[in-house]
């Protein structure tokens, strides 16, 4: 591949005297030729010997696209497994500065791992055409105040705490959802399995706990009441027939200020239960419907979400009611009783950066990074931009308002405005994705301002893993 990029001329060389590369066997001629060309100078390999089977390493490979294309410059980016006097430090300093390449997560590169044919591949499209390199000349990123990572392990601790576990009747006094209506009384301990399932996700991405108010609880009640009286889902419901005006006009305030859901075939219990973790409370189960949002109507804005991972939220209810329709429930979200701490977050993320349990973010949900209104302007959207890489395979994804055609699993990519969870989100999705487990993916985002006008750039990676139930 090297050669044929080059185009070396194969004629005259001196014969390097190889043990394991005899004269006519089928690569001599272009061993041989690179021999001479000094693309193999820095690597070390016994004398008489070239290894033609042996795989190529990662610090390999930067010395032999560094030295061949007269690579230049150098980058700020320094990786922990990689030290100054190692032998191919400034070939992997000079290839990082080009963007043919990264490290493996942030803080390594992974000097010693081999290659597979893909990944060399692209490593030398890059180097030979521009338009394929990873972006590294990057404006200054903003500030990240309060630099959160969990690892696995804390992240398995933190889910024994706060994964649903009551299995008793939901309800302390039942809802009548048909004249004479009553908003009924769900049960403290299965209101506290939605709650603690909120936190867990709020956790996840860096963001403090909320705990659950009683006076939004029973709102909660009233619109879950309504919605199941009318049958289905709306935000601005039409009074239920005989129902009284005043508690119409509370289930009214709470349809719209909450999130809404409704159980039906294809609801987060069948996502969990896919991914053989079992829970048993449906007040859980809708907070996992709400930080999926991908669907095809909720995609764009993700707005279910966002009310959930708002950082002005401190307080949280719910209610649940049933009809013959199905069972409905209400979480009450717009809540800005947090008033300290507003300015810690650069920016919140779904999944989250660091380490991420697979489990909760299917092939088909949507990427999304809410930006802190205290640190950045609101964004043009044609000025936005994401890169994606896959670092396991460097398979990339480059995505902008061009891929802003909503479908059901295809790239998407969106900047939606609104005020929903009071900020600004970038959405995104990488097509062709078969599934999370195991896999690491850097994200770049480019185009943004600071308040103060000045560029900025949202950088950061995600370790999925399996979290274990």
């Amino acid at each position: 591949m090297i050669d044929r990029a080059m185009d070396f001329p194969v004629k005259e060389r001196p014969d390097p005297r190889l043990q394991d590369i005899k004269a006519g066997s089928k690569y001599y001629s272009i061993i041989t030729t690179l021999l001479d060309e000094g693309v193999f100078y820095d690597i070390v390999r016994p004398e008489g010997y070239f290894y033609p089977n042996a795989p190529v390493t990662r610090d390999e490979m930067a010395s032999i696209l560094v030295r061949t294309f007269d690579l230049t410059g150098t980058t700020a980016i320094d990786y922990s497994d990689v030290e100054q006097d190692q032998w191919a430090y400034r070939y992997i300093q000079k290839l990082v500065a080009n963007g043919v390449t990264a490290g493996t997560t942030e803080n390594t590169f992974s000097p010693e791992q081999p290659l597979n044919r893909v990944q060399f591949a692209a490593f030398l499209a890059r180097t030979l055409d521009e338009r394929f390199r990873l972006p590294q000349s990057l404006p200054k990123p903003a500030v990240e105040i309060n630099d959160y990572f969990h690892d696995q392990d804390e992240i398995n601790q933190k889910w024994q705490q706060y994964k649903p576990t009551y299995e008793g009747h939901p309800y302390e006094i039942n809802p009548i959802v048909k004249s004479p209506f009553s908003p009924g009384k769900l049960n403290d301990d299965f209101i506290n399995d939605g709650v603690k399932m909120t936190n867990f996700v709020r956790y996840l991405s860096g963001l403090p706990t909320v705990v659950e108010d009683s006076s939004l609880n029973e709102l909660s009640q009233y619109g879950a009441v309504v919605t199941a009286a009318n049958g289905f889902l709306s935000h601005h419901p039409e009074k239920p027939m005989n129902m009284d005006e005043n508690f119409f006009h509370k289930g009214y305030q709470s349809t719209s200020s909450s999130n809404l859901f409704q159980f039906y075939e294809g609801s987060p219990m069948w996502f969990f239960k896919k991914r053989n973790m079992e829970i048993s409370s449906p007040l859980a189960f809708t907070v996992a419907g709400y930080m999926s949002d991908s669907d095809m109507s909720n995609i764009d804005r993700v707005g279910h979400r966002r009310w959930i991972l708002s950082q002005y939220m401190g307080k949280v209810g719910f209610g649940m009611a049933a009809s013959e329709s199905g069972i409905f429930s209400a979480m009450q979200v717009f809540d800005k009783s947090r008033v300290e701490g507003l300015n810690e977050w650069d920016y919140t993320s779904w999944p989250a950066k660091g380490y991420f349990p697979y489990q909760f973010l299917h092939k088909t949900d949507a990427w999304s990074v809410q930006l802190n209104r205290y640190h950045f302007k609101t964004p043009n959207p044609s000025d936005v931009k994401v890169h994606l890489i896959r670092l396991n395979d460097e398979k990339e994804w480059n995505l902008d308002m061009s891929h802003n055609t909503v479908t059901e699993e295809d790239n998407y990519f969106n900047v939606e405005n609104q005020n929903f969870g009071y900020s600004t989100a970038i959405i995104f999705r990488p097509g062709e994705v078969d599934t999370y487990e195991n896999s690491t993916y850097k994200i770049t985002i480019t185009g943004l301002q600071r308040l103060d006008g000045q560029p900025a750039t949202i950088q950061y990676t995600t370790y999925f893993f399996e979290m274990k139930e």
